[in-house]
């Protein structure tokens, strides 16, 4: 939220326009990243490139937050997720084991106690 309007961004400066928001006061910014990846999350492909690209220009806005005191999480694909993708991540017959894998993915992410106590935030 910023001035009390929902705010979601992406696509102009960067890819996700994380950096955007250092120094805005947020007490926590969630950054989705379906086109970046886990450490885990990447295998061979065409994309890993571009994969592995997303990843680092996101790891440089993400710090910069950072560094202002904001607490950041970041949601990216897994392992996992990467394999319900498969080459194309714009495969429309993909969509439905794609979104189970992203939600289950995200569930266990959620559990995870350094991101317990970032979203606690919101509470």
């Amino acid at each position: 939220m910023i001035g009390g309007t929902r705010d979601v961004g992406g696509g102009f400066h960067s890819v996700r326009n994380a950096d955007l928001l250092a120094g805005a006061g947020m007490d926590l910014v969630i950054v989705s990243g379906p086109m970046g990846g886990t450490r885990d999350g990447f295998t061979r492909g065409m994309d890993l490139p571009l994969r592995a690209a997303i990843r680092a220009r996101l790891a440089r806005e993400v710090t910069k937050v950072r560094r202002t005191g904001t607490a950041v999480l970041t949601l990216q694909p897994t392992r996992e997720v990467r394999a319900a993708m498969g080459d194309n991540p714009m495969d429309p017959s993909r969509g439905a084991a794609v979104a189970r894998s992203a939600y289950e993915s995200t569930l266990a992410r959620l559990k995870d106690e350094n991101v317990r106590e970032r979203i606690a935030a919101l509470a």
